[in-house]
């Protein structure tokens, strides 16, 4: 199988998490009627999601270690089908408890592409190739939830929310077969014999390198604004603007294609201005957009179209630094597979810090998004100086 095919994996793999995420986002309002739960426990459903994210990580760093990048890829994506197929019998039974748990098996499998594919990248293709790699992966992150969102209202506005999980059905089982695009030798080699002490050994080099530790935090950080933005604009844009699940969906769509312009300025800009530097303008582009929705709310200006305005250019800012960190990180360590997955296993702990942030807060979502924002990005920039220095030491 040709190398450049791996792309088409690789971009499914980057995007699946976050597309099983995007399309539900405009039927938790739905959601939360149809079970009677509260606005704050609908928000476990992307919560439980995130959960399984997080022990997805480091769980397929060993499974590819065994089986492989092509087979571990394929089971990860079927134990996912298993979670959407517990989700849709949640609905039949209308049992909230069922729809966590098919929520937490689904995140736990298609969120195997993130640390495989960060892998994929930084082990077939090298340097800037690498990072150009990942921007075409990530372009299709915010390509398809942007999509998917308004997609996702347009379902639940003409079909019912339960029509978003026999879709993501479907294109789960569509991303399966992806994995047979991988070409069948990879550095990675099937090996049953990996002894459990050799795994942690591995794992603890990994955290070690304090390019992988921070970069992950700072990956953590900003990834926790799409998650955050994912889990409570439905309540902002259907339950406090009284938007209708259609409008908002595609309000969501254009503001979600800020991420698609961010992938844009970082493959522009690859050549032109280092990895350090994409990181530190996206850290204040991030700063920019939460700062305009900040004041917007306190001048009583705050509408659909500051709300979603405000939302795209944070999502600019965003791309420039997962990109850039990523590739900062993973490219430093030399195996990458289990590399990628310390990587991805840290930076998930604090994306699910984040989610959990506003069932401890009080107040009206509308300030409490912004806020949290402003706090991560500041956190980002402290990260940035960590990072920067360490990149000044190694080049000394």
């Amino acid at each position: 199988m040709k190398k450049s095919l791996s792309i088409i994996t690789i971009m499914t793999g980057l995007s699946l998490a976050v597309f099983n995420v995007a399309l539900l986002s405009p039927a938790l309002p739905s959601v939360q009627n149809y079970y009677d739960v509260t606005s704050r426990n609908a928000q476990y459903i992307v919560i439980a999601f995130m959960i399984g994210y997080s022990l997805s990580q480091l769980s397929f760093g060993a499974i590819c270690t065994i089986l492989g990048y092509r087979k571990s890829m394929f089971i990860g994506i079927m134990i996912g089908i298993i979670g959407t197929i517990f989700c849709v019998f949640s609905w039949y039974a209308a049992d909230y408890n069922f729809m966590l748990l098919g929520r937490f098996i689904e995140g736990f499998g298609t969120s195997c592409g993130l640390t495989l594919c960060f892998a994929l990248a930084n082990e077939l293709y090298e340097g800037k190739a690498a990072r150009n790699v990942t921007t075409y992966g990530l372009m299709a992150a915010s390509i398809l939830p942007a999509f998917s969102n308004y997609i996702g209202g347009f379902l639940v506005f003409h079909l019912g929310w339960i029509s978003c999980f026999e879709l993501l059905l479907i294109c789960n089982f569509i991303a399966a077969f992806t994995v047979f695009l991988l070409p069948k030798t990879l550095s990675v080699r099937e090996n049953t014999k990996v002894s459990i002490s050799k795994l942690i050994k591995n794992y603890n080099l990994a955290i070690k390198n304090p390019s992988i530790f921070l970069g992950a935090i700072l990956y953590g950080l900003f990834l926790a604004i799409i998650y955050l933005t994912i889990e409570t604009l439905p309540f902002i844009g259907i339950g406090e603007l009284h938007l209708n699940v259609e409008k908002f969906g595609f309000l969501f769509l254009l503001s979600y294609l800020g991420y698609f312009t961010g992938t844009i300025i970082s493959r522009l800009t690859t050549k032109k201005i280092s990895a350090i530097q994409a990181i530190l303008f996206g850290i204040i582009i991030s700063l920019l957009g939460s700062s305009f929705i900040t004041i917007n709310y306190f001048t009583g200006s705050l509408n659909s179209l500051t709300l979603f305005l405000g939302i795209y250019i944070i999502f600019i800012g965003v791309p420039l630094v997962v990109i850039n960190g990523s590739n900062i990180a993973i490219s430093s360590h030399k195996d990458k597979a289990n590399g990628s997955s310390m990587f991805n296993f840290i930076y998930s702990l604090f994306a699910l810090g984040a989610v959990f942030l506003p069932q401890f807060l009080s107040g009206n979502f509308e300030i409490i998004l912004p806020s949290i924002i402003i706090g991560l990005s500041i956190l980002g920039l402290y990260m940035w100086f960590k990072i920067k220095k360490i990149n000044n030491t190694l080049l000394n």
